[in-house]
């Protein structure tokens, strides 16, 4: 290197100390100078980002254009384009770029991704959708005429599977739910609990520990959901809230999620109930016509209502902050926004969620209300406990006919990891192809 050479290396050197202290004006001024006697592909591109950030972005782009003509394989260049494109909402241009990219062998998926996005800003959700199956074909390359006739939320639904694969929850579950207790006291028309065998059964206090301790194998930056209820009422068990308390004090990283038909909580367990942080409290009510109502669920439409209105009294006052849900079985009728209207009025800070009618695995004989789709399930990355301690093979398995294991004689992680269980989460494409999921219309 000449004197010349070392003498702009050593102010190049000096723009950059400038740009990563933020320092952006010296920065681009010092850039600007080098660009006057050397240009190659460094310099252009040192020039371009600080214009950029500069609000210069005539000079950026001219600057990184001549860059890419000095060095057209070069990722970075684009890559750079492309951000400096944004603020001006070139979008047919960064399509270009992304295309680019492509084809000097940058990472397919993450570029079919962004462009999908690009055509999502632009409205044009067809080219977005093309975009978002080319990922699901480049992860399941034998299926591609099965992707050719997925739907907008069925693409959706393979991408967020995918996603989940690569976060800790292939590793460690996203929602883990036990049963402490296997009592209702609804007989709900559309339920299995009125056939289970096993009514009555409480889980010990020793295997609630056990699962207790071993959630406390998650990592304390993994967070999750935690459901300590199953195929039966959480409020009928006089222990729920001691079990609350060992949820909270030991496992700071779960969400504390209870699902209840409202008709045990009276005042005193509300007041309890208080001094949990929840992530949700779901309501079953079902239907917002009385006789309707009494008929599916065969409690009192009265009592509920009136548990409601205290509910709602608390999140008035602001002394219960947790969302509140409350749910219908959806049946595509003009009930399901009567129902949505109906609880609006009455109970404005609610959420209302229209839930679509299961067949339990064939267990009931619930109407169908939604087809059984070509796609994963997110249910597999999900732990369900019997209160026996046999673990279901999803919330459909309500008889658990299909058990993974039993955490009695094995940890939770060491069941969820095991070789069978791990692959539906890794490795399946749709649930069409595996027993029982090819009979369950949950999404």
């Amino acid at each position: 290197m000449n004197l010349l050479d070392a003498q702009i290396n050593q102010r190049f050197q000096e723009g950059v100390a400038y740009l990563n202290a933020n320092n952006i004006a010296p920065a681009y001024q010092i850039f600007k100078d080098i660009i006057r006697t050397q240009r190659n592909f460094l310099t252009l591109n040192a020039y371009a980002i600080s214009s950029h950030l500069l609000g210069l972005h005539h000079e950026a782009i001219h600057s990184i254009n001549l860059a890419i003509d000095l060095e057209p394989n070069n990722v970075e260049g684009y890559k750079n384009k492309i951000e400096f494109l944004k603020p001006q909402a070139k979008y047919t241009e960064i399509i270009q770029c992304a295309n680019e990219l492509a084809l000097i062998g940058s990472n397919e998926e993450e570029l079919s991704l962004f462009k999908a996005e690009v055509y999502s800003k632009i409205n044009k959700p067809f080219y977005a959708l093309k975009e978002y199956q080319r990922v699901i074909k480049i992860n399941y390359p034998d299926q591609a005429a099965s992707i050719d006739q997925l739907n907008g939320q069925d693409t959706l639904y393979h991408l967020e599977n995918l996603r989940k694969r690569k976060t800790p929850y292939l590793d460690y579950p996203m929602h883990v739910a036990f049963e402490t207790y296997a009592m209702c006291n609804a007989k709900c028309t559309f339920c299995v609990y009125p056939d289970l065998e096993r009514q009555g059964e409480m889980m010990s206090m020793s295997l609630i520990d056990k699962i207790i301790a071993d959630l406390e194998e998650i990592p304390k930056d993994v967070g999750f959901q935690l459901s300590p209820f199953g195929v039966n009422e959480p409020f009928l068990d006089k222990r729920i809230f001691s079990i609350l308390e060992k949820i909270s004090t030991k496992l700071p990283n779960a969400s504390i999620t209870l699902t209840s038909n409202a008709i045990p909580l009276n005042k005193i367990n509300l007041d309890k109930l208080l001094h949990f942080k929840l992530g949700y409290l779901w309501l079953s009510v079902v239907d917002h016509r009385k006789e309707v109502y009494e008929e599916k669920m065969k409690i009192s439409y009265d009592k509920m209502l009136k548990n409601l209105h205290m509910i709602h009294n608390l999140k008035e006052t602001g002394n219960f902050t947790a969302r509140v849900v409350i749910s219908r079985l959806l049946d595509h009728s003009e009930n399901d926004d009567h129902f949505i209207a109906f609880f609006k009025d009455k109970f404005p800070l609610f959420e209302t969620c229209l839930w679509p009618y299961t067949n339990w695995l064939g267990k009931t004989s619930n109407p169908i209300t939604s087809d059984i789709a070509d796609i994963p399930c997110s249910h597999w990355f999900e732990f369900r406990i019997s209160s026996s301690g046999l673990v279901q093979h999803c919330c459909m398995d309500g008889h658990v006919d299909f058990p993974w294991g039993d955490v009695n004689k094995k940890s939770i992680l060491e069941i969820y990891n095991q070789p069978n269980y791990r692959n539906l989460r890794l490795n399946t494409y749709s649930r069409r192809t595996v027993e029982p999921c090819n009979s369950c219309n949950l999404r």
